[in-house]
């Protein structure tokens, strides 16, 4: 496995005193290969778990592995993230290669926030960036309907001040359970630690909770959130932090 670096140039230094560590360009084929990754991640496959807030918000009518509509939703939503995380100075995409292929086997996406609980509204990207809203997205939908209640419980969710957020974190369905996960989050916790930054996510599911416990962080807080169309169950949102393990002071 080749070290952690940097998905949109420049150098991965956790020591170094700057604010972000990926504000270039992004180079070559990663995008499509890091947003290769997260849709394939967040759809799931037979033998790995999709991802819990993504499958939700996509409802109960498209739980097939192979549906032409979940995998449209999830391309459109791994490019919202990349695009989310990758062109602001705040924006941070950490990744991993296979060292046979150099292929991204392993994306982290993370943001230098204030306050925390992120607004759905304000999260807009250009129609350039992330192209066509697929239809089973698209206003007077239920999986809209549901992102705009994910949106209402972020309040509850929010952890306050400056941190470093992450908003998507996710390993090729092939390479998963080899600690590759882990090593993503340990990297954006150097961060932390040399900024002096807590380490912030929400996530549902007692699988992704657990993970996040046994890398150090702790339950800040809670939220239950109703499907408004009624056709799932209320989906159990939790979010999390990791306080930073040096006293540097945030940098403004």
């Amino acid at each position: 496995m080749t070290p952690i670096e940097p998905l949109m140039g420049g150098t991965y230094n956790p020591s170094r005193a700057t604010r972000a560590i990926a504000v270039n360009p992004i180079l070559g084929d990663r995008r499509e290969q890091a947003v290769e990754v997260l849709s394939r991640a967040y759809c799931g496959t037979e033998e790995t778990p999709p991802d819990d807030v993504q499958s939700w918000v996509l409802g109960p009518d498209y739980e097939s592995f192979g549906s032409p509509q979940r995998l449209s939703f999830m391309w459109y939503r791994a490019k919202v993230a990349w695009a989310l995380c990758s062109n602001k100075k705040s924006g941070i995409a950490l990744g991993l290669r296979d060292e046979g292929t150099s292929e991204v086997i392993g994306v982290l996406l993370a943001q230098r926030i204030t306050r925390g609980g992120g607004s759905f509204k304000k999260q807009n990207v250009r129609a350039s960036e992330v192209g066509k809203v697929p239809d089973v997205e698209k206003p007077g939908t239920p999986a809209r309907a549901r992102l705009l209640a994910l949106d209402s419980a972020a309040k509850t969710l929010a952890f306050q001040g400056v941190q470093y957020q992450i908003h998507a974190l996710a390993v090729h369905p092939a390479h998963q359970g080899r600690g590759y996960a882990s090593s993503l989050v340990r990297a954006a916790f150097a961060l932390g630690d040399r900024d002096g930054l807590p380490v912030t996510v929400e996530c549902a599911g007692e699988r992704m909770e657990a993970l996040y416990t046994h890398l150090g962080f702790e339950k800040h807080a809670q939220a239950a959130v109703d499907d408004p169309t009624n056709q799932t169950k209320k989906l159990a949102m939790v979010s999390m932090v990791r306080l930073p393990r040096s006293a540097a002071p945030a940098a403004q």
